[in-house]
């Protein structure tokens, strides 16, 4: 049987439209951000510890990325190790702590970025387009609350 993905994704039972609709969003959005990734070399992961870091200057360890975006600390460590061979991004021991890192970017990382928020804000314009202002405060509300839902769910199953 043929059809687009959005005839799949309309025949689909509620979890599995919203599974589908998250991917091709995510989709959508590392397409999106190719262009800069692809000038800078960077790979899709080592642009997503990038981009928390500038987003969440507070939660600076490789557990903290991690853990935040469901990913295997193995993973983020050959990104950050990369990042930092690449002096995009600066690695220092923990002032009170000497067992930890702290992670930092660069100014270069920085710029980096700076530039492309053009490219997500002509993304979030296109995801957008057509839905009132009421309609997306609405939907990040309702993606607010499944969120909190998944993370219980999430540390419900991960407790002894």
């Amino acid at each position: 049987m043929e059809g687009s993905v959005e005839d799949i994704i309309e025949r689909s039972e509620p979890a599995e439209k919203v599974m589908a609709s998250a991917q091709q969003l995510r989709k959508a959005y590392e397409k999106a951000c190719k262009e800069t990734r692809q000038e800078y070399k960077l790979t899709q992961n080592e642009w997503e510890v990038m981009r928390f870091l500038w987003k969440n200057p507070e939660f600076n360890s490789a557990r903290d990325i991690a853990d935040s975006q469901s990913v295997s600390r193995s993973l983020v460590c050959k990104s950050v190790e990369a990042l930092e061979k690449r002096r995009l991004l600066a690695v220092q021991p923990d002032a009170e702590d000497r067992r930890y890192v702290r992670l930092y970017l660069t100014e270069e990382a920085r710029d980096i970025l700076r530039q492309s928020f053009f490219q997500e804000t002509e993304f979030l314009k296109m995801v957008f387009q057509n839905v009132s202002s009421e309609e997306q405060d609405l939907f990040f509300c309702v993606l607010g609350k499944i969120r909190e839902n998944v993370k219980r769910v999430m540390e419900t199953e991960s407790a002894p």
